[in-house]
């Protein structure tokens, strides 16, 4: 899963899941291994946006831009796996966003299984 947050003034977020039809077409390196290609398939985009649903809706998110445009996936790609995925992404971005670096977040989430509260990052 790949994306981008910028960090914005005043209260609200701006927020988009781009699907695979609306994205230029050159495959993008992620942090893991393999080509993140863009734009997400049809189905999986919705599952992206569920993922982003809970923090969305308590405000945890801070205000700017954040963009899900890009991602690892095959015809068997699981929903439930996009929607933890995005949940995970959002924490990454938060964390380089706000000037921390990204792996000990994803640490954590693997050892434990749980993602850390996104409200510590603003």
């Amino acid at each position: 899963m790949g994306g981008e947050f910028v960090p914005g003034e005043g209260d609200r977020i701006a927020w988009r899941v781009r699907c695979w039809e609306t994205v230029r077409p050159a495959p993008q390196q992620g942090l893991l291994p393999g080509a993140l290609l863009p734009g997400l398939p049809a189905g999986l985009d919705h599952a992206a946006r569920m993922g982003l649903w809970a923090d969305l809706n308590a405000g945890a998110l801070p205000a700017g831009q954040l963009v899900i445009d890009r991602a690892g996936y095959h015809q068997e790609s699981s929903p439930a796996l996009f929607t933890t995925a995005v949940e995970l992404l959002v924490h990454v971005l938060l964390a380089g966003a706000f000037g921390s670096p990204a792996e000990p977040v994803i640490r954590s989430c693997v050892a434990t299984g749980r993602l850390p509260d996104v409200t510590a990052w603003s």
